[in-house]
């Protein structure tokens, strides 16, 4: 009897292992799903610029990312790309004020389109930026510049 319910323990105990393990391999792998700054649309909509939100491939993720355009000048314009750093942030919540100050502020007013991509598994983006090395960020990057 006593092996029974020795034997009954150690196999809800490796169970329990096996499905724990298995939540968090796929929650490590999982984007975050971070708010965006309660301002952020505000900011957007204050300022006189189209706004196109789609993904952009690279390999095999896909980035979420936001085209911001100036209505008037050029009918084409060249366009700066803008990825956050090494932070677990989305370009939304990207220390408050500073997208605007230092990318729309400065590159909208010289007639450039702003294009903010949001790193892998980042709000919409999917893969894992934690997985991504700097060859991968460089691709990404490169495929947002590559874009249309």
């Amino acid at each position: 009897m006593k092996k029974t319910s020795k034997r009954s323990i150690l196999v809800i105990v490796i169970t329990l292992l096996i499905v724990t393990t298995g939540f968090l391999v796929y929650r490590y792998n999982q984007p975050m799903r971070i708010e965006p700054d309660p301002d952020w649309e505000a900011t957007i909509a204050s300022l006189d610029v189209t706004q196109e939100t789609f993904f952009i491939q690279s390999g095999k993720a896909r980035l979420e990312a936001d085209l911001l355009v100036i209505r008037g000048g050029s009918q084409i314009k060249p366009a700066v790309v803008f990825v956050t750093g090494s932070s677990s942030n989305i370009y939304q919540a990207y220390a408050p004020e500073f997208i605007k100050t230092f990318v729309m502020d400065v590159f909208l007013p010289s007639d450039m389109a702003d294009l903010l991509v949001n790193k892998r598994g980042m709000s919409q983006s999917g893969g894992n930026w934690m997985h991504n090395d700097l060859q991968g960020r460089a691709d990404d990057v490169h495929a947002a510049q590559q874009w249309r």
